[in-house]
């Protein structure tokens, strides 16, 4: 009898687990060391704000020199760069796309949710390709007790705030599927969670788009 109990019991706790919420894939910064300050003194610093709501100091230092992802020759831009983000007392390494040719990386603070009650640090990384811009977008989540939080949204170029419900809306610009060959965009709503953001039932939306490239 207890055997089956204890089988009922994990069978409920799995199928619990199942259908919890998955946060999205997030990385958690680091304390400033001795390796973000002899980092800090090779690359160069592009943006530096101080002051802003909750947030004391953002520096972005970003290494001059390409990261050798590519073989250097004259065909082939230098693309990636070494990049070290600071806010506060934590820091997050990371890759930033040159700008060329038709795009730059950036950094601004924006209320991803608009309620008001946060800011966030959204990064665009700039091009990767010259074939289109590969652009990836970071958000830094900066929480008021412990470190920061980091999700790279590679695959949504897109987000709005919903206000009225204090969500995220991602859009996927396009997704192919080989079943059917077409392309799709789809948009989903997602909430603020402790690190990151989890997938809610509010909004989605799924439209066929024309396929590029």
């Amino acid at each position: 009898m207890k055997i089956k109990t204890l089988l009922i019991f994990l069978l409920f706790s799995v199928n619990s687990f199942a259908q919890m919420p998955q946060e999205w894939p997030y990385e958690i910064g680091k304390k400033l060391d001795n390796h973000f300050y002899e980092l800090s003194m090779k690359y160069k610093l592009v943006k530096s704000i101080s002051n802003r709501g909750d947030i004391k100091n953002i520096n972005l230092f970003v290494d001059p020199y390409n990261s050798g992802s590519d073989d250097g020759g004259d065909d082939f831009p230098e693309w990636d760069h070494k990049a070290i983000i600071q806010v506060n007392d934590y820091y997050y390494e990371f890759l930033i796309g040159k700008s060329y040719p038709n795009g730059s990386y950036d950094l601004r603070i924006d209320d991803i949710v608009g309620l008001k009650k946060r800011s966030e640090i959204i990064v665009n990384s700039g091009c990767h390709s010259d074939g289109g811009c590969l652009d990836e977008t970071f958000i830094i989540f900066n929480h008021e007790n412990g470190p920061i939080s980091v999700i790279k949204l590679d695959m949504f170029h897109e987000f709005e705030s919903n206000i009225k419900t204090g969500e995220i809306i991602l859009t996927n610009s396009m997704l192919y599927s080989e079943k059917s060959d077409s392309c799709y965009s789809i948009s989903q709503s997602y909430k603020l969670s402790k690190y990151s953001i989890v997938k809610t039932k509010t909004f989605f939306k799924k439209r066929k788009v024309e396929c590029v490239g």
